[in-house]
């Protein structure tokens, strides 16, 4: 998986964004999806844990207009999907609930980590 952006450019972007009180509903969905198994989840699961809501329109529009304004402030080309720019696609990427799964990218894990929102995990050597 291609790295992006490095963790700096992405932690400079959510300071900012925190900073001016933009996307507060979207930093809770990526600090939901950090303390998930293997930084994995679902659009339903990630609306379910932040809006009480499981509907995956929801976490689409909320998460999706995250990447989306990450996207142009760290000025990377247009992905199919936006959230690429925030997450991967494990494999398989369909849950056993038939749900489109993703997993937070290594570097936004890491610059959410080094902004204080979540505690470090442990890491297998070499990761």
């Amino acid at each position: 998986m291609p790295q992006l952006a490095p963790v700096d450019a992405y932690a400079t972007v959510f300071e900012m964004l925190a900073h001016r009180n933009k996307y507060v509903v979207g930093r809770a969905m990526l600090i939901a999806q950090y303390g998930m198994p293997n930084c994995i989840a679902t659009m339903r699961l990630l609306a379910l844990s932040v809006c009480g809501v499981a509907e995956h329109r929801v976490g689409n529009l909320l998460y999706g207009g995250l990447a989306a304004r990450v996207r142009r402030e760290l000025d990377l080309p247009r992905p199919k999907y936006e959230i690429a720019v925030l997450a991967t696609w494990p494999e398989p990427p369909i849950d056993a609930l038939g749900e489109f799964a993703f997993r937070l990218r290594p570097e936004v894990s890491r610059a959410i980590e080094r902004l204080g929102w979540v505690g470090p995990r442990r890491r297998a050597r070499g990761s």
